[in-house]
C-alpha cells in the first residue's frame, strides 16, 4: 500500500521498485497514491462489496503512523470504517 510506500523515506529507484513488487505480489491489489487517492480506492473497493482486507506495510515502523493518522480517519469520514473515539500510538483498534 503505497500510501505507505510512497511516503516512505526510502526513495532510491531500486527501493521503489522493490516496494512496488512487494505491494503488488501474488493475488494482491496494490493501493498506491496520496492519502486521498488511497481512501478513494478503499471506498471503491467497499462499494464493490469488499467488507474487509489485510494490509501489508513495507516499513511497518514508519508507515503505521501514516495509516493511523492519515488514512484511517479519512476512511471514517467516508463511512467505510467505524469511527473510533481515540487513537493511541500504542495500539490501533
Amino acid at each position: 500500500m503505497t500510501v505507505l510506500a510512497a511516503h516512505s523515506t526510502e526513495t532510491t529507484p531500486g527501493t521503489r521498485k522493490m516496494m512496488e513488487r512487494t505491494i503488488s505480489g501474488g493475488a494482491t491489489f496494490p493501493v498506491i497514491g496520496s492519502y486521498d487517492e488511497v481512501a478513494e480506492k478503499f471506498l471503491r473497493l467497499s462499494q464493490a462489496g469488499s467488507d474487509g482486507m489485510a494490509i501489508i506495510l513495507v516499513n511497518y515502523v514508519n508507515e503505521m503512523p501514516v495509516l493511523r493518522d492519515e488514512v484511517l480517519p479519512q476512511l471514517e469520514r467516508l463511512k467505510i470504517r467505524e469511527a473510533r473515539k481515540h487513537y493511541s500510538s500504542a495500539s490501533i483498534p
